[in-house]
């Protein structure tokens, strides 16, 4: 079976069929991650959707994170321009909640707060919460990013 990546905006993708190559629009619910759809052709095949705003890079970096104005240590595992992903051990997060997060990497220190997006069993999702264009905490990821391989 033919598999595809489709990237999701505003709940809707626009979807070639390797087949046939007719194209069509289609809404896309919040809870699809992978779907198998067919054509009229007969043809079918497996859609991951994707939702990122931006790509994401791989990292292991030791940070912190703030909640009810105690620190608890944090292990980033993915960067974006847009927000990050890690684990947290001692303590747990709310869904759509904001906390403050601080990290340093390759000569760079973050500190912003974040937006909870998601949590899985092994990560929590967030959105970096920036204040304007050219803060100095966007700018400290922009500088951590563009160093990473």
């Amino acid at each position: 079976m033919e598999e595809l990546e489709a990237g999701v905006k505003g709940g809707q993708t626009w979807i070639v069929c390797p087949h046939c190559k007719r194209g069509s629009g289609i809404n896309v619910p919040e809870h699809y991650v992978k779907k198998t759809l067919g054509c009229k052709c007969g043809g079918k095949f497996l859609v991951t959707f994707i939702r990122r705003k931006c790509d994401r890079k791989k990292i292991s970096v030791t940070g912190k994170i703030t909640i009810n104005n105690e620190e608890h240590p944090i292990i980033l595992v993915d960067l974006s321009l847009q927000g990050v992903s890690f684990t947290v051990y001692s303590a747990k997060v709310g869904i759509k909640r904001t906390y403050d997060i601080s990290f340093s990497s390759h000569g760079s220190t973050v500190k912003t707060p974040i937006k909870i997006v998601g949590v899985s069993d092994k990560y929590v999702k967030a959105e970096f919460v920036f204040i304007d264009e050219y803060c100095g905490a966007k700018l400290s990821v922009r500088r951590i990013w563009d160093r990473l391989l």
